[in-house]
């Protein structure tokens, strides 16, 4: 039987952190090896200390204490690491701000690997107030990224010309009908960009990696990771049959609304790393979504 290992990147929220621990606990196993690796970033607000007394009684969990904040594809490497060194079937890299809904998770993972023999999967993302998250079926290219580099120059340097092109930019989208991506959340997907906060690694990545790209300290990794999968022929699989709830960047929050010379710095570093990866693997730009 496939047995399953969780890595949950801990950067100070409690609360968050402890209620996605729960609702892993919750899912119902049948046999399976189930594990979840608890990675800590550094908090350094004694969080990860109450939440190692709240779990010292389960041996399925297992926490490591980072030194330092080694930001998201790190973070989450050492766990990933942890857990391919334990030899699990699938290693999932997950947000501390979820919860998953599908009570029959692991078949329905099982199930879909028996059909696709996909490399990484994402589930369909429920949202606040009752939204859906799907998947992004178009390709990262080049003009993407430096699209996004001249938004973060405007957001970071004159954020009132910056609001005002939002709203521009999102009135005509409203106003382009039809929509390109409106179904991308009813549908199985192939060969797409998933969803960085919930990412099922079956072995044939896990053999072949040893986690994210590390090249970032946050953002991009989404990108990063098709590029990786489509030019290395491996298969991503988008499948809203298995859902779960993600309560959005709680483990950022802290940052505040505003962006800090720093964020702007990591986010504009993740950018021209993307570019350089595109640049080498340019025909990944060409790749778009499959529907099932």
């Amino acid at each position: 039987m496939n047995s399953f290992g969780f890595v949950i990147l801990h950067y100070k929220t409690y609360k968050e952190t402890y209620e996605a621990i729960k609702s892993i606990l919750s899912l119902p196993r049948e046999g399976r090896d189930v594990a979840i690796t608890v990675v800590d970033n550094a908090s350094g607000n004694g969080s990860i200390e109450k939440l190692i007394e709240d779990f010292k009684g389960y041996k399925e969990i297992t926490f490591i204490e980072n030194r330092e904040n080694l930001g998201f594809s790190k973070g989450n490497n050492v766990g990933f690491m942890d857990l391919k060194r334990k030899g699990y079937d699938f290693i999932i890299l997950s947000n501390n701000d979820i919860e998953v809904l599908s009570k029959d998770f692991y078949s329905k993972v099982e199930l879909d690997y028996q059909k696709y023999q996909f490399a990484v999967l994402g589930p369909g993302i429920r949202n606040p107030n009752d939204g859906r998250t799907g998947c992004r079926t178009m390709p990262p290219t080049i003009s993407f990224a430096k699209g996004r580099i001249f938004r973060l120059r405007m957001k970071y340097y004159v954020k009132h010309l910056y609001n005002t092109y939002e709203k521009k930019r999102y009135s005509n989208q409203e106003s382009n009908s039809p929509k390109k991506y409106d179904d991308s959340y009813l549908c199985v997907w192939k060969n797409v960009t998933l969803h960085g906060c919930f990412l099922i690694f079956s072995d044939r990545y896990i053999n072949k990696f040893d986690g994210l790209n590390p090249a970032t300290f946050m953002y991009a990794e989404e990108e990063l990771l098709f590029i990786r999968l489509m030019s290395t022929g491996l298969i991503s699989i988008y499948d809203p049959n298995i859902e779960i709830y993600h309560k959005e960047g709680v483990a950022t929050a802290h940052d505040g609304k505003t962006m800090s010379k720093e964020g702007y710095n990591r986010h504009i570093k993740a950018q021209r790393v993307l570019i350089k990866e595109l640049k080498a693997h340019p025909e990944v730009q060409k790749i778009w979504g499959e529907k099932m």
